[in-house]
């Protein structure tokens, strides 16, 4: 059958933060950091049927030096999240 939202994703207690997908890294990031990463040209909106997720960014140039720190920020804003709910 068809994978899954996020079956092949980077988690946090099950919750996904990051996944390559059509080889763009697309991450979770708060909804107010999507926009101005969207904004400034940096990224891609990514969503699914048609409309995309406020809080999920694709990234498709593949550079680490900027990749990397957001990736630790999109790990940060899941832990956070966690940390929230428990």
């Amino acid at each position: 059958g068809p994978r899954r939202f996020g079956s092949r994703a980077l988690k946090v207690d099950g919750a996904a933060f990051a996944m390559v997908v059509r080889r763009a890294l697309v991450l979770k990031l708060p909804e107010d950091r999507v926009a101005g990463l969207l904004a400034a040209g940096r990224g891609a909106p990514f969503g699914g049927r048609g409309r995309p997720y406020r809080e999920w960014v694709a990234l498709a140039d593949g550079e680490p030096d900027t990749d990397l720190p957001l990736a630790r920020e999109a790990l940060a804003f899941a832990r956070a999240r966690r940390d929230a709910v428990t």
